[in-house]
């Protein structure tokens, strides 16, 4: 369950860096918290919020799915040592 916009704001600007860095590592953080701990003096919660940024999903969209796997089937490449060559 994510946090009150308030408590992510405390905790993100907490004195102990072991609390920002734990904040920085939850997946469900926002992402203004995140693009702020990126820029925190301490390497450790910086590196932990950049991970987790880096590493977010992009929202789902059915269309873009749908369309993404059409474009995937129709480019398709054989990549076989025998692609080209036709049947013999």
């Amino acid at each position: 369950m994510p946090r009150c916009n308030e408590c992510e704001v405390a905790l993100a600007s907490h004195l102990d860096a072991a609390v920002r860095s734990a904040l920085a590592a939850e997946p469900n953080v926002s992402t203004e918290t995140l693009t702020l701990l990126v820029t925190d003096m301490d390497a450790v919660v910086a590196t932990a919020a950049r991970w987790n940024l880096d590493h977010r999903l992009p929202p789902a969209h059915s269309e873009d799915t749908e369309t993404q796997s059409e474009l995937a089937s129709s480019t398709a490449v054989d990549s076989s040592p025998w692609a080209g060559r036709g049947s013999r």
